[in-house]
């Protein structure tokens, strides 16, 4: 009995460390994922308001062997390309005005990609 509590006690102090925190909203609004399919050879585009002062992440993930690229555009014209291995590609940028992100998927190959869009 003694070793029951012992554990209980243990988890209880150890639960608020494991619990994950909700990450710090870059996007104005919150987070948000959408959907979209994106053809061969073309591209879509989404409109994303960031904050100014935080870390925003775009991610963009996918089923099967396609070739999709990613790459975010603020309003000065500066481009960050995602990375990351295939089914995945992630950018991260600081950023420093407040603004619309134009985010760009593109599927470099033939065949249409299903995809999901996301951000912090």
């Amino acid at each position: 009995m003694n070793r029951f509590i012992g554990i209980l006690c243990l988890v209880a102090v150890a639960m608020p460390f494991g619990v994950p925190q909700p990450a710090a909203a870059g996007r104005i609004g919150g987070p948000i994922s959408e959907p979209a399919t994106v053809a061969g050879r073309d591209a879509v585009y989404l409109d994303v308001p960031f904050e100014a002062g935080e870390q925003a992440v775009v991610t963009v993930s996918w089923q099967g062997q396609r070739f999709i690229e990613l790459r975010v555009y603020d309003a000065d014209g500066n481009v960050t390309a995602g990375s990351g291995v295939l089914g995945r590609r992630e950018a991260v940028l600081n950023v420093y005005r407040r603004g619309l992100f134009r985010v760009e998927v593109r599927n470099t190959g033939n065949i249409p990609a299903g995809v999901k869009i996301s951000t912090n």
